[in-house]
């Protein structure tokens, strides 16, 4: 590991941060942090090792499509992104928590560490979908790119929320 991947690329100058696959380390070692991390294989990843993430102890072996999250305060880690093809997304836990419409859901999301592409297909889709586009956002730079990240952010959570809801 070389001495700047010991350390976590977090831009505090905007609320969302799509962290994409070459930026995402290899491995990173076991850390907690106030922002919560969305880490995603994609569903058209070619490679050669599953990444595996770890969250409060339990272990998760990425196949492509798979969505793993880390909530605020949790324990996680990654290893074996060897082939470069995870990407991340990094945000204050308070962009989704203090909206009242998402309050009554914030026990139900925060117990979500996996989100499986072979048992809900159709939901990591669009999740990812998401992902690609806050990503396609942070490359362009474009006037009020951060604003629209932020408001794609929210689709991702309306999505999630629907699924929730529908699946409780």
């Amino acid at each position: 590991m070389t001495k700047n991947e010991q350390f976590e690329k977090l831009y505090l100058n905007s609320a969302v941060n799509p962290v994409l696959a070459a930026d995402c380390p290899a491995n990173f070692p076991l850390h907690w942090h106030q922002y919560v991390e969305i880490m995603a294989m994609p569903h058209n990843a070619q490679i050669t090792a599953a990444p595996i993430v770890t969250v409060n102890n339990t272990k998760y072996i990425l196949q492509p499509g798979d969505i793993t999250i880390a909530w605020s305060g949790e324990l996680h880690e990654i290893h074996q992104n060897t082939d470069k093809q995870v990407v991340a997304l990094q945000f204050p836990g308070n962009l989704i928590t203090e909206l009242p419409e998402f309050m009554p859901l914030l026990n139900s999301f925060r117990s979500i560490h996996m989100i499986s592409a072979k048992e809900a297909p159709e939901l990591t889709q669009h999740l990812h979908a998401h992902l690609n586009h806050m990503s396609e956002l942070k490359i362009s730079g474009t006037p009020f790119s951060n604003v629209e990240i932020l408001i794609c952010l929210y689709e991702l959570f309306i999505v999630l929320g629907t699924y929730v809801r529908e699946h409780q």
